[in-house]
């Protein structure tokens, strides 16, 4: 399990920091969710006192293997977490893979197409 952790920001603060990590090139994996009824975002950079990736956001993306499924705790809570959780045992030598655009939990993590503000 690994926690994807990082700083819970508004959806326009994580435009906004989305398009200052482009011009940066730095890779963007803000996370949007919804919590108490609003989308927030989910900045992994800022997870890591050295404005580095936190782990959980460096797993990849498969859309048909992925061996990890996201886990919403406190979905209600003005401090969500979210947790990628095994689906199975996974031997030593496998790369662990998230989908990140799974819609069974309602959770949009590519960046690239984040939801407009209401």
């Amino acid at each position: 399990m690994a926690e994807y952790e990082g700083d819970i920001i508004s959806l326009a603060e994580a435009n906004t920091r989305e398009k200052g990590y482009a011009s940066e090139g730095k890779p963007c994996t803000l996370m949007v969710i919804e919590s108490k009824g609003n989308q927030i975002a989910i900045d992994p950079y800022l997870g890591d006192k050295d404005g580095k990736l936190t782990w959980g956001a460096t797993i990849n993306h498969s859309r048909n293997n992925e061996n990890l499924k996201p886990f919403v705790a406190g979905k209600h809570s003005d401090r969500p977490r979210i947790f990628l959780v095994a689906v199975h045992d996974i031997p030593e030598t496998v790369e662990f893979l998230w989908n990140y655009n799974d819609t069974d939990w309602e959770c949009h993590a590519d960046s690239q197409t984040l939801p407009s503000e209401n």
